[in-house]
């Protein structure tokens, strides 16, 4: 998933990411969504789950 973000950044600049992740309130792995911009040297991200 890390090189995933960070594929994204190097080439788009920004975007969204879709994949599984554990979810902390549920305790199940869930679809998550991630979307990230390059700033610079530096990555934002922010994700949700579906």
């Amino acid at each position: 998933m890390v090189k995933d973000f960070i594929k994204l950044a190097k080439t788009k600049g920004k975007g969204w990411i879709d994949y599984s992740w554990p979810n902390p309130v549920t305790k199940k792995v869930d679809k998550k969504s991630t979307y990230l911009e390059k700033s610079g040297d530096v990555l934002i991200a922010s994700g949700i789950y579906k």
